[in-house]
Order: C-alpha cells, then structure tokens, then sequence
C-alpha cells in the first residue's frame, strides 16, 4: 500500500552518549538537511549526572547550529521505548546512529539499530 509522501516537521535523534552518537550529533548539526525542522534529543535509560551532562551537550551543539531542541530522558530499553514514544508522539523522522559489530556479535545478540529498522513507525535515518 502506497502513502502519500509528508515532509517531516519533526525528528528524533536517539541519542546514547557514546562517541557514535557525538558524530552523529555533529553531522546534524552541519548539515542544511534537517535543518529548520524541531528536534528532541531523546536518551533511554536511567537519568543520572552524567547521562544529562551528555544530553545538554548535544542539545547546546544543536542549538548553536540553528535548531530548535527539546531533550528528554525515557525509562526502558531502546528497541521497545523508542517505537512506542515515536508512536504516541507527533515525530515524523528517527535519526539512528549505526553501530559496528561483527557479523558474529550481530548473530548471537542482534542489534538495536536492525531492530528499530524494523520496529520504528516513523522513517529512520541512519547516520554512520
């Protein structure tokens, strides 16, 4: 079933503290891309010190680059929370840093980032 194309307004960017999600964050904000579009920087997992510190810190880069950015921290784990917030909130785009694992490691444990491809119902971008 085809569905008429819908310009995204809004987007998340799945945002876990690590240096992929820094990278990830840094090519957001220098590109003209998602530029002018709202953006919430969502972490899932426990809030603590460290974990806001990261958050605030995309959140400031986002900013200096021009976007308007909301931050939220969600209890649970990523592949269940993440569909289920993206559900129930009016996001138009998932932006998804892609890990590298070894084609071993992806067989016995799988990954977030093939299972939030599958699971996501809004598009996902994913930035390497």
């Amino acid at each position: 079933m085809a569905t008429q194309y819908k310009a995204p307004q809004r987007f998340v960017v799945a945002f876990d503290g690590s240096a992929t999600g820094q990278r990830m964050v840094s090519a957001v904000a220098m590109s003209p891309l998602l530029r002018g579009l709202q953006c919430t920087v969502l972490t899932v997992g426990d809030e603590t010190a460290s974990s806001r510190a990261e958050l605030n810190g995309a959140r400031d880069q986002l900013i200096a680059a021009d976007f308007e950015v909301a931050t939220l921290v969600i209890t649970g784990e990523p592949e269940t929370a993440l569909p289920k917030y993206l559900a129930a909130n009016p996001v138009d785009l998932l932006v998804i840093g892609a890990y590298e694992h070894s084609r071993v490691r992806h067989l016995i444990v799988g990954s977030t980032t093939t299972t939030l491809l599958r699971t996501s119902p809004v598009p996902v971008l994913v930035l390497r």
